[in-house]
């Protein structure tokens, strides 16, 4: 953390402090958020899977065969000052291609969630109501996937927020950040 120092003459100085770990939590309803948390409170949208969904193709397939190509639509995620909130995906499309086939999972449904927060790791539960589909497509061939919403934002994750940056890492071996702005 930066904080500017005192004038000296015409000069001004810039020390280098360091403030030591707090670990914060969501608050409870009708407390303010602070910390950590307070810097996740308010609308995410994704602006880049693209280094997680890569790293998720699977040990041993040659990367030539098997290669993440893009997403499209939108994922937002909202979080309120009093530790719940809310996702929504709109045509959220992540595409792979094998072999030269087009693979592609479509999803689409929203949601609500409490969250905590603990150092650099936030704890999300979905709650009650929540619904996400999802169509897989491997070449014109397109399935239903049912209904993936109870458990699509549960668990416990590594996150790391500054400014208008939101980055969250999911908790499984060689995972990297998913990427969010703030809206």
């Amino acid at each position: 953390v930066s904080q500017a120092g005192g004038e000296v003459g015409c000069m001004q100085s810039e020390v280098e402090t360091e403030e030591p770990a707090v670990a914060t939590q969501a608050p409870m309803a009708g407390q303010q958020a602070s910390g950590d948390a307070a810097c996740l409170v308010g609308t995410w949208t994704v602006t880049d899977v693209s280094a997680m969904l890569e790293g998720m193709i699977p040990t041993g397939v040659d990367s030539s065969s098997l290669q993440f190509e893009g997403t499209s639509g939108s994922m937002q995620v909202t979080f309120a000052e009093n530790g719940t909130g809310e996702y929504a995906l709109d045509q959220f499309s992540v595409s792979y291609s094998m072999l030269g086939m087009p693979i592609s999972v479509v999803m689409n449904g929203s949601g609500v969630f409490t969250y905590q927060v603990s150092g650099d790791r936030l704890t999300m539960l979905t709650g009650e109501g929540a619904s996400m589909t999802g169509e897989f497509t491997i070449g014109d061939s397109t399935s239903p996937m049912g209904d993936l919403g109870q458990g699509f934002v549960s668990g416990t994750q590594a996150f790391a927020c500054e400014g208008d940056t939101l980055a969250i890492t999911p908790d499984v071996a060689n995972a990297s950040p998913i990427l969010y702005e703030r809206v």
